[in-house]
């Protein structure tokens, strides 16, 4: 954690070092966003002066663009902008854990001057070309833009509408390349390589090398990199025939993350993946027994429901404290999606390796997943439309989400094994939890804030007044 802050003041000391009176720059593309309706977007080189990467907004007929690509661009630089709104995202505080300060807008189209590839974007390149390969087996559009998603983290093409609905049921992880994938996926090809009898040495390394590949190709997500690195010490363990807790697997993979990349340590993705994982190891255990089942089918079933509603009350008071809202159909939501897109996921993995061998069959199984995809579709519409009240919304600190926090874990610590010094910490963990809320109440009511809202037909402005100022505590104009 040390590293981490101090990677974060040394990055960050200087923001303006860039020359905003320029209006022509070189930059090398880097990476291809999701593009509105407005604009492409891309992050970027900026090679004229400081080499400092940059967000890129450019016309709409400059889309044709690929990492590697390096364009002459006449247009303004300015620092990204923040949030607008009490309680917006922070755009400007996202980007700027990745070290991007500025962005450059243009109106007018960019001019290609050459190409300047980097091993970034051979691995891009790469990517986009398994992407393809999936264009070529005759799935739909929608269903092509879910794959981009779930088996490579690249949400360009994903639908709109979807994307959506999976936010709503809480359960956007399930779209972003995680640890879930990576375990199932060394699983899988574990299991298939063991039992072709392929040579233990022989399974090792096939398995390091695809493992090192996705976590290339899913862009270095903090979430991959921490669940390839525990595969390793699995991996490890296994070799040397020594078991390793969890936690230990946990804290070393996360250790070795902030040793080689400190900045990680402020990235959402990263904070809510360990924090799930956490969760997970240290209070599932406790609870295991309340959804087991002598049946089978019930046991998974309970089982996967256990690992959901654990991991997600692990990370709310963080969720809340990010995202500023609580998803109800969760629950629902993981019960449909993880054995699906599980499904789907597997599938696909295998079908794209068969592709390069039997193309005949790979073309074959499409027929087979296609109906499986829009499975998943169709169900979280129904549910989506069926269900009026999705989301609540509260407005949490972090001290809040902090006390909240060790409250869930220490509960879960009493519900194991009773003691009344552990009933001392919650009472303590609660009376702080509610400082934190009466010091949050006093503060907001000595803010003065100015709160717009429209319609077709008019403009109101709530003028909200600090209790100590005169006048009336709500004016409206």
């Amino acid at each position: 954690m040390s590293l981490g802050a101090i990677s974060f003041v040394l990055n960050n000391r200087s923001t303006n070092l860039l020359n905003e009176s320029n209006n022509s720059f070189d930059v090398r593309i880097t990476e291809v966003l999701k593009a509105n309706k407005y604009s492409n977007r891309f992050y970027g080189e900026v090679l004229n002066e400081t080499n400092r990467d940059v967000l890129l907004i450019l016309t709409k007929t400059d889309s044709l663009y690929k990492p590697g690509d390096v364009v002459q661009i006449f247009g303004s630089i300015k620092p990204i902008a923040a949030a607008k709104n009490l309680h917006d995202f922070s755009y400007q505080s996202y980007l700027a854990n990745k070290q991007i300060h500025h962005q450059i807008s243009t109106y007018v189209s960019t001019i290609k001057i050459g190409e300047r590839p980097s091993f970034i974007s051979e691995i891009i390149a790469l990517r986009d070309f398994l992407i393809q390969r999936f264009a070529t087996l005759n799935y739909d559009k929608k269903t092509i833009g879910f794959i981009e998603a779930l088996l490579f983290g690249v949400k360009n093409n994903l639908d709109n509408s979807l994307q959506e609905q999976f936010k709503d049921f809480g359960i956007m992880h399930v779209l972003a390349v995680s640890g879930m994938h990576v375990l199932l996926i060394f699983k899988t090809f574990s299991f298939l390589l063991t039992g072709l009898r392929v040579p233990k040495k022989v399974t090792i390394t096939i398995l390091i090398a695809f493992l090192l590949l996705f976590t290339l190709m899913a862009g270095f997500s903090g979430s991959v990199v921490r669940a390839v690195l525990m595969c390793f010490m699995l991996i490890l363990g296994q070799f040397t025939h020594k078991r390793i807790s969890t936690i230990n697997l946990l804290v070393c993979s996360m250790f070795l993350i902030l040793l080689i990349a400190p900045n990680y340590l402020f990235d959402v993705g990263f904070q809510l993946s360990y924090l799930a994982v956490f969760s997970i190891s240290f209070c599932y255990p406790l609870v295991q027994n309340v959804f087991s089942s002598k049946n089978y089918i019930l046991n998974g079933l309970g089982q996967m429901v256990g690992v959901s509603i654990i991991a997600q009350l692990g990370v709310l008071p963080l969720s809340i404290y990010y995202f500023k809202q609580v998803p109800f159909l969760f629950l629902i939501g993981n019960i449909i999606a993880i054995p699906l897109t599980s499904i789907l996921l597997i599938s696909w993995f295998l079908q794209l390796f068969l592709s390069f061998v039997w193309m005949e069959a790979a073309e074959f199984i499409t027929h087979l997943l296609q109906p499986i995809a829009h499975l998943t579709f169709s169900s979280i519409h129904y549910l989506n439309d069926f269900f009026v009240l999705k989301t609540l919304s509260i407005h949490w600190n972090v001290y809040q989400a902090a006390f909240a926090s060790i409250l869930i874990f220490v509960s879960f610590w009493f519900f194991y094994k009773k003691d009344i010094s552990k009933i001392y910490i919650i009472l303590a963990t609660f009376i702080g939890f509610q400082m934190a809320s009466i010091y949050t109440h006093i503060h907001n009511q000595n803010v003065s804030r100015i709160v717009v809202m429209s319609d077709a037909k008019q403009i109101v402005f709530l003028n909200h007044k600090p209790r100590n100022d005169p006048g009336s505590a709500l004016d409206i104009f």
